[in-house]
């Protein structure tokens, strides 16, 4: 099972405790690890409770790439937020908060599908992230579902980058 449910305590602390190397993402930074990108780089719900059919499934499709020259090896650790279901090849039978080991080949992507679980969206503005963890850093892609309004609180999220801190 390449999956597991729980977070662990030292995955937890990591989390809560990244430190921002590039704040606006790929700008200025020199790590090995932005060779594996997201398209789209953000994902956004917008106005999800205006859709005329509330039987309607909605989704986002999310691509990671690897444009490097070797394969890439990285922690896949799912949004948390049960408003958030995640899946495909890489992810399955994946739960919330679950992280799973991942390797994409050189030049490989993989596609997975972000579904807006409505039953569990029941805030005005829905947050989570999807963290990818690499060797040399981690990639963090927002996810935000938004009830009403078409734009976050705060503005647009964006991706972001860290490197590991001492320890980690």
């Amino acid at each position: 099972d390449v999956c597991s449910s729980d977070l662990s305590a030292q995955t937890r602390i990591l989390l809560e405790t990244r430190r921002e190397r590039s704040p606006s993402g790929f700008g200025g930074s020199s790590m090995g690890s932005e060779q594996l990108y997201s398209v789209p780089s953000v994902l956004v719900f917008r106005s999800w409770a205006s859709n005329a059919d509330p039987d309607a499934v909605i989704k986002r499709r999310l691509l990671l790439k690897n444009d490097s020259q070797g394969t890439l090896s990285f922690r896949l650790s799912l949004p948390q937020h049960p408003a958030f279901q995640v899946s495909g090849s890489l992810v399955p039978d994946a739960a919330p908060g679950d992280v799973c080991s991942v390797t994409l080949p050189a030049g490989g992507s993989t596609s997975l599908t972000v579904t807006l679980q409505r039953e569990h969206a029941d805030e005005i503005e829905c947050r989570d992230e999807l963290c990818v963890r690499m060797a040399d850093g981690w990639l963090y892609v927002p996810l935000v579902a938004l009830r009403d309004t078409q734009q976050p609180e705060g503005g647009d999220p964006s991706e972001r980058r860290t490197v590991p801190g001492s320890g980690e």
